[in-house]
């Protein structure tokens, strides 16, 4: 992380198969070395730096000189942004995956949303021009671009998107709703990559298969920093499992870290700490800031589970958001290259839910009433009766 930032995983991931590219179509991109962080540490990388008092130092100070993409010292792009901005719409050029992180940061957008939602509309435009979007749709598509031409691999598109998504201009109306709006809007909703309404970010579950468990169940919507199944699928901690094998012990594992995770954040610590600690190192902390003397590694875990349930209790009375699911294109269409050819997340969620609910005390995605009398939390039966 200290040597090559977030990006290192660019190359490991495109190894595995799960690298999502051209729109969650692919698992592999053939230009995934030239948007690497070790091609970043090599051509751009001004410095290093990190949050006070860390030794990681894991974000990166880029440049880009001279040229169309000039871009002034600054921070980023992280894994996540040179994926979504990158090998997601195709675009394999370092320099305009820079400018793109820069102006996205300028104007307060998520990167990995953004970069979603421009697979998306690159995806629309190509349907609308071979005449597979309803009539009135690629009509209206084709007239909100104006000047703008999302092919696959355009950088110079997305950069005029960009500013048309901030000022909500043209096209821009729709983009700054997000993939999913905007796929409805143009009459292909399965085009965006989502779950619960949340843009995937870049780790492909057809290749990383607890990933598949990992998106479906976080509360907030597919997002990698609920569980980061990750980094016992591909990456070896706890324990290395085969990325492609099904295993039960690895729904042990996405419930254990949501738990985990939570009280990770409830803390305001950063995740990149788990790697080297567990919940039993943050136990004689606690009990040394709070005078929680009495205080186990069971009992903090219990916090974290006690915290998952009432978020998922939030979606449960709003009606919105317990519904576990993957995206069909997930599901039905196997990847057709890499490591994982031929493989769909469909397996992997049919055997790994029921299992889930069980081990949570949840039914339909809803916490059981039993459930929330074991957490203490009956405050919020009502909820569920």
């Amino acid at each position: 992380l200290n040597k090559y930032g977030t990006a290192v995983l660019v190359n490991i991931i495109n190894e595995v198969g799960g690298f999502p590219t051209k729109n969650w179509t692919r698992g592999t991109f053939e230009k995934a070395y030239e948007i690497s962080g070790e091609y970043l540490a090599e051509k751009y990388l001004k410095a290093r730096k990190g949050c006070w008092g860390c030794v990681i130092q894991c974000a990166r100070v880029a440049e880009v000189s001279k040229g169309p993409y000039y871009t002034p010292a600054s921070e980023g792009p992280e894994y996540e942004t040179i994926w979504a901005n990158g090998a997601n719409t195709m675009i394999g050029n370092l320099e305009a995956i820079i400018k793109i992180n820069y102006l996205l940061n300028d104007l307060g957008f998520d990167t990995i949303s953004f970069g979603n939602t421009v697979a998306t509309l690159m995806e629309l435009y190509e349907k609308a021009r071979k005449g597979e979007l309803p009539e009135d749709k690629a009509k209206k598509l084709l007239s909100l671009l104006q000047d703008i031409e999302p092919s696959w691999g355009n950088a110079d598109a997305v950069i005029q998107l960009i500013w048309r998504t901030a000022y909500r201009i043209g096209i821009g109306d729709y983009t700054a709703e997000g993939a999913k709006r905007l796929a409805e809007e143009f009459g292909s909703p399965d085009s965006a990559i989502h779950v619960k309404g949340l843009e995937l970010p870049a780790y492909d579950p057809r290749a990383i298969n607890s990933m598949a468990l990992s998106y479906a169940t976080s509360n907030r919507g597919g997002c990698h920093l609920r569980a980061y199944a990750v980094s016992f699928d591909v990456l070896g901690v706890p324990k290395k499992f085969d990325p492609l094998a099904i295993d039960k012990e690895k729904v042990k594992l996405v419930k254990w870290q949501q738990d985990y995770f939570a009280v990770i954040d409830s803390l305001v610590v950063c995740k990149f700490n788990t790697f080297s600690t567990g919940p039993e190192d943050y136990v004689p902390l606690l009990q040394a800031a709070l005078g929680w003397d009495d205080l186990t590694t069971e009992e903090l875990l219990t916090i974290g589970e006690r915290i998952y349930n009432v978020e998922r209790l939030f979606a449960v009375r709003e009606g919105y958001g317990y519904k576990d699911y993957l995206p069909k294109r997930l599901l039905e269409e196997p990847l057709p290259d890499g490591p994982a050819k031929g493989r769909t997340a469909k397996e992997a969620l049919e055997k790994y839910l029921p299992y889930y609910y069980e081990l949570r005390g949840w039914e339909n995605g809803k916490p059981k009433p039993e459930t929330l009398k074991r957490l203490g939390l009956e405050e919020f039966l009502y909820i569920v009766s």
